[in-house]
């Protein structure tokens, strides 16, 4: 093989295309999984020269479709620097050049240099990776290579096929008009562990991959937990807004109520495992097992565990299993040797799933399918309605969703937060080993115990004092009026110990009539305001988690006149955070902020917290708008 890849070779470079050789980090990951053809340190200025024309023609059996793809990669000649490595890498794609039939590289783009390490390679020895990496230790010290070419640069968003919902920001509204807001709360936090990964490999930040409300709810808060019946406390703030001092922000912070990890109920947990081959690479079926592993670390012999996996066809990798000190050794095994191939027909994994769960279901325990996958579903029901339409069966029948997404060049991250959305549950996106541990490890109550469910806001806003209004994110959790008393309704759900935050623009008032007064209408004159110092009211419906009715809770939010300097150091960073946000989505609503005013706020507000301190390393690190 390796004589026939030399002839191979030869006849490539022989062509006069010239294609630079370079690759990025995602297909770099790939190729672990498959042969390494060559790494070659760039000592000296050189010119490759390659093309590849790829054909093929297929039609199926039974004749219901055939298609033709051609394929033509012809790049541009480069001048090599001293600093940089390339690796050229094979991903298995048959071709016939010269009567030989092998696999030949078809997909080279530019990797940031400060992506990988050594070390980061050696993470993944546990999870099926070589031994060692031909070239890695080059790569680790070269600098950034060339940007993409003009024509690469415009498949850039195709070439990693990455799927976000498109949403449209929350406009200024009247109180006269629009008197109510209602929306569902979001515990997710996917958006900002997608972001962090985009830009830790030097990955464009699409508008529509930002949900600002996410990014907020990914820091912790020092809201006071309750101290009523309620399972949760409201915390309410008002302070002049930074990005525009004429306006003020209202928060709106939740803290649920904590349990501590020996009185957290017994769980029934099925860890659903895409193991099709689109998760083969280790920064998604590695940090799937490093993730799962640190779960079966913090379960006990109350807890019973299950692994369902699904690719061509669904199968059961680890039968019920209670999770004692004798079946902890046979439960990572299960988990170590997962393997990826084949397709994904991801709704027969997800039924298996949820029977498994069903025939052992804990009443009033904790009853959950963990589902692990980059949202590639390709067989099977294969629809956003048609899994939506699972999840949120099993949901009203007590079985609740988590949903972990991993990877960036196949993520269908609108599928994966959509049918969380209707499946009681979170989702949160694996871009390390770290965050893995943080999900299954520190934060396992909130992550695994739902203590209030189908959790609905509607403000009300003052009319004499609030001219108009806006929520910041929730883009697509808003809620219809009469949505907010219908217990029918699907919302969001609080976990144990967890922090919920809404943020609020507000112009002060008094408001005024969009149009003039009408001639003949009954409803023509001016309503009368009302003299009082309350700015809005915020009412909260929950329903317990075993519960159909819901439990209406209120909180008056006064007016006031402090400054944002005065307010608190958690008002200031999540309001940090909600600027980011704006400006990587190129909001028409920041007043034309920049990241330097992003990172003055956030810097005033660190409160020597290491997640904090990462923000503002990744503000520092993002490229600026332009």
């Amino acid at each position: 093989m390796k004589d026939s890849q030399d002839q191979l070779m030869h006849a490539l470079l022989s062509e006069d295309a010239r294609l630079p050789l370079h690759t990025p980090d995602q297909d770099l990951l790939d190729s672990i999984s498959n042969q390494l053809n060559y790494a070659v340190p760039r000592s000296q200025k050189r010119y490759w020269k390659k093309t590849l024309m790829i054909s093929s023609l297929a039609a199926c059996a039974a004749v219901l479709f055939f298609g033709l793809g051609l394929g033509l990669f012809v790049g541009a000649t480069f001048n090599a620097d001293p600093t940089e490595t390339i690796v050229s890498y094979s991903i298995s794609t048959e071709a016939e050049t010269s009567n030989l039939m092998t696999s030949v590289p078809t997909e080279q783009i530019s990797i940031p240099a400060k992506s990988f390490s050594p070390q980061d390679f050696g993470d993944f020895a546990d999870f099926g990776a070589p031994d060692s990496f031909s070239g890695i230790e080059e790569l680790s010290r070269a600098e950034p290579m060339v940007e993409l070419s003009t024509a690469e640069s415009m498949l850039q968003p195709e070439r990693f096929n990455v799927r976000y919902e498109a949403t449209v920001d929350n406009i200024f509204r009247s109180p006269l008009l629009a008197p109510l807001s209602t929306f569902s709360i979001d515990t997710d936090r996917a958006s900002y562990t997608n972001l962090r990964n985009n830009i830790n490999r030097g990955i464009e930040v699409l508008p529509d991959s930002i949900r600002v409300e996410e990014l907020v709810n990914a820091f912790d808060y020092s809201y006071a937990p309750p101290v009523s019946e309620h399972p949760f406390a409201v915390h309410t703030e008002v302070a002049s807004c930074p990005w525009h001092p004429d306006h003020q922000l209202v928060k709106i912070g939740l803290k649920g109520h904590v349990i501590d990890h020996h009185e957290r109920p017994a769980s029934n947990l099925v860890l659903l495992a895409d193991v099709s081959g689109s998760m083969s690479a280790p920064d998604k079926l590695g940090y799937l097992k490093a993730s799962f592993l640190k779960l079966v670390d913090h379960l006990d012999e109350r807890d019973t565990l299950s692994i369902v996996t699904y690719a061509g066809s669904e199968g059961v990798a680890l039968p019920p299993t209670r999770v004692t000190p004798d079946n902890k050794e046979t439960i990572i095994q299960a988990i170590t040797t997962l393997a990826a191939s084949g397709g994904t027909n991801g709704s027969a994994g997800i039924n298996l799933a949820y029977q498994l769960a069903k025939e052992h279901y804990i009443t009033d325990g904790v009853n959950r399918v963990v589902l692990a996958t980059d949202g590639d579903f390709n067989v099977g029901a294969s629809s956003n309605s048609d899994l939506v339409k699972i999840v949120k069966k099993r949901a009203q029948q007590g079985t609740y969703l988590t949903v972990l997404g991993f990877g960036y060049d196949n993520l269908n991250d609108s599928m994966l937060e959509q049918i969380t959305n209707d499946g009681n549950g979170q989702y949160f996106f694996i871009d390390s080993q770290e965050e893995g541990h943080r999900v299954f490890g520190k934060e396992l109550s909130s992550t695994l115990i739902t203590i209030a469910k189908d959790v609905k806001i509607q403000v009300e806003f003052n009319p004499a004092l609030v001219s108009e209004y806006r929520l910041i994110g929730y883009a697509n959790r808003m809620l219809r009026d009469e949505d907010f008393n219908n217990d029918r309704i699907d919302a969001g759900e609080i976990g144990a110990g967890h922090t919920v935050t809404a943020l609020y623009e507000v112009i002060p008032g008094p408001a005024t009539p969009a149009v003039d007064t009408l001639k003949y209408s009954p409803s023509s004159p001016a309503p009368e305001l009302p003299v009082t110092d309350e700015l809005m009211t915020v009412k909260l419906r929950y329903k317990q988690p075993t519960s159909t009715q819901s439990t209406l809770m209120e909180t008056v939010i006064p007016k006031s006149d402090r400054s944002f300097d005065d307010a608190s150091s958690d008002f200031r960073f999540a309001s940090a955070v909600a600027l980011y946000g704006m400006i990587l989505r190129e909001s028409e609503f920041t007043n034309n902020a920049s990241l330097e005013l992003v990172k003055q706020i956030a810097t005033s507000a660190l409160n020597d917290s290491e997640q904090r301190e990462e923000f503002l390393d990744l503000v520092h690190r993002t490229p600026r708008p332009e």
